[in-house]
């Protein structure tokens, strides 16, 4: 990218952070680093040890142990891996999903798949707020549901979900949980034990790790019973087959560290560029989530009053990096999760801001003023 572009994109991938792009090189280019960890010849154990050192280095940062985790390609595979070998499980006899309408497409789409191979699938509402309706959450776990799926942080409102409620409320009924925590690394303080879910999503490239690497964290007790969906050599103690890549992962948790490490004083500094982006806006713009929804400061779901596709069109034109709804989505279909919230007019009138300890003052500056000079 170009010097002259300002990001506003961050809740779609982040920079890679430099302490982890320069070990990312040396692995790469380190004599052996290419040695399957799966071999039993020396440079080979030694890339193993490197590999388990990272699983626990990672799993330091949310509270689990290291043979919980399980490597994926990123927090996609982690969700089908889920979702899928949950209700997969030989032992399933009526699997059951419940999930909600503003979950990631990564969730939305296979459970989906899983209505379609016969899984019963309920899909619950949420309030204006964008928070889940606990009483419908407590009416759907009435119909014995094998597994529960709730995004940690709405990666379009940012929006908080009372995970730990959440998990009360399923276990009770003798169900699992599961969590989509790829925006809620390196915002939130994640303890898997405190939120006692059962398992959880993350990815790499969201906190400044490079795009290809996730994890999924499977608790181990009591057992999280879960089907593997890729087979092959039996990785990831059978989960996830696969040869392990372990340049990719050992970036994966240095950038954990770094941004678990550095949260609260990165929350602190982009709670501030937010407050200046706020008192920026122009009258007939505003924000779609209540300022007193419990939220990340990193996103900004803002009301334009404009077609989407045309502020982001202009907003290219100026060299201005901004998203419509999920980056996943095409802008043009509307924001489902602001349509789950009943606001349907601004689901295609709205854009997402998303920013980062790495935003500056100038930057909110510049975007503010694009955006009084765009007002209607």
């Amino acid at each position: 990218m170009s010097a002259d572009w300002a990001y506003f994109d961050y809740a779609a991938t982040a920079p890679c952070e430099p302490q982890v792009a320069a070990q990312l090189a040396a692995d790469l280019s380190a004599p052996w680093a290419f040695a399957n960890t799966g071999a039993t010849y020396q440079p080979a154990l030694e890339n193993r040890r490197r590999l388990e050192d990272a699983r626990a280095q990672l799993a330091a940062n949310i509270g689990a142990e290291a043979r919980e985790i399980v490597y994926t390609s990123g927090a996609t595979e982690a969700d089908n891996l889920a979702l899928k070998g949950a209700l997969g499980y030989h032992g399933v006899k009526r699997p059951h999903l419940i999930t909600v309408q503003t979950e990631h497409k990564a969730v939305l789409d296979p459970a989906g798949a899983l209505a379609k191979a016969g899984a019963k699938v309920s899909v619950l509402p949420v309030s204006r707020d964008g928070l889940l309706d606990l009483a419908a959450l407590d009416a759907a776990l009435h119909d014995a549901p094998t597994l529960v799926s709730v995004m940690a942080v709405n990666n379009e409102t940012g929006v908080i979900q009372p995970i730990a409620d959440i998990a009360a409320r399923v276990h009770r009924a003798g169900a699992r949980l599961h969590v989509d925590a790829a925006q809620a690394l390196g915002k939130l303080a994640i303890d898997v034990r405190a939120w006692d879910a059962d398992m959880l999503s993350l990815s790499g490239h969201k906190i400044g790790a490079p795009v290809g690497i996730g994890a999924l964290y499977v608790r181990r007790l009591p057992k999280m019973r879960l089907q593997a969906q890729q087979h092959g050599g039996g990785q990831e103690r059978g989960r996830r087959s696969g040869t392990s890549p372990v340049a990719l992962i050992r970036a994966f948790s240095l950038a954990a560290d770094i941004a678990t490490n550095a949260r609260e004083a990165r929350w602190q500094q982009v709670a501030a560029l937010r407050a200046q982006l706020l008192s920026g806006l122009p009258a007939a713009m505003h924000t779609n989530l209540p300022e007193t929804t419990p939220q990340v400061p990193h996103i900004v779901n803002l009301f334009t009053g404009l077609p989407a596709t045309d502020v982001l069109r202009a907003a290219d034109a100026a060299g201005l990096a901004l998203a419509a709804g999920s980056a996943c989505s095409a802008s043009d279909e509307g924001s489902h999760v602001l349509k789950a919230m009943g606001l349907g007019d601004a689901a295609t009138h709205s854009v997402r801001i998303s920013l980062s300890h790495l935003t500056t003052a100038a930057e909110i500056a510049r975007l503010t003023a694009f955006l009084c000079e765009l007002a209607p």
